[in-house]
């Protein structure tokens, strides 16, 4: 006969969170490196999901670079990379690069794109940002991305790019009100082949 522990924890998931981080400042440049672990566990089966990472920030001034390459398990790839510059007090300008292979695996990352996932995805995010006064400030941001790998016939944005406008005025202790508008423009893809280019406003 089992125990009232035994029978308690039949059917119920065990998860395990392990991890390493490592990181070292050197005048401009901070870098390092960490490693991540989830061994998951249900009755007889269980399942484990690794990655690593090396990252890097340097800052001087007015600039700004970072970056980030993630593997997994399976060697599978997932990097970003972008840089921030001032131009002036109330101009500056960003731009990031991202490549998230197909079946990428990570359990707690945080996705920079159109997914909320980190995976099967590439782009381009540039981002201006202009202080017109003490108060109001404007943001200009366009994201170009490509999802190159379809894991169904349903039609999925494939390509495409987004254009974004925000206006942000500052009201009084923190507080802002904001007003944003974004224009998408995508192609779909089906296992027929591509469908025409579809335009949004949101």
């Amino acid at each position: 006969h089992r125990t009232a522990s035994e029978i308690a924890s039949k059917q119920a998931l065990s998860y395990t969170m392990t991890g390493l981080h490592v990181a070292t400042l050197r005048k401009h440049w901070r870098y390092g490196l960490a490693f991540v672990q989830h061994d998951f566990s249900l009755d007889t089966l269980f399942s484990r999901i690794q990655n690593a990472d090396v990252f890097y920030n340097y800052f001087k001034r007015q600039l700004r670079l970072y970056g980030e390459l993630a593997i997994d398990n399976e060697f599978r790839v997932a990097t970003i990379h972008g840089v921030h510059y001032a131009l002036s007090e109330e101009v500056s300008f960003s731009c990031n690069v991202r490549y998230y292979q197909p079946d990428y695996q990570s359990f707690t990352s945080s996705s920079v794109g159109r997914q909320s996932s980190v995976e099967n995805e590439r782009g381009i995010n540039t981002n201006m940002k202009f202080t017109l006064t003490e108060r109001l400030s404007c943001i200009v941001a366009n994201d170009i991305f490509v999802i190159p790998h379809e894991w169904t016939g349903i039609p999925w944005p494939s390509q495409g790019n987004v254009l974004r406008l925000r206006l942000s005025y500052k009201m009084f202790s923190g507080l802002y009100m904001y007003y944003q508008a974004g224009f998408t423009r995508q192609t779909s893809k089906t296992e027929m082949g591509f469908d025409m280019p579809q335009k949004q406003s949101h």
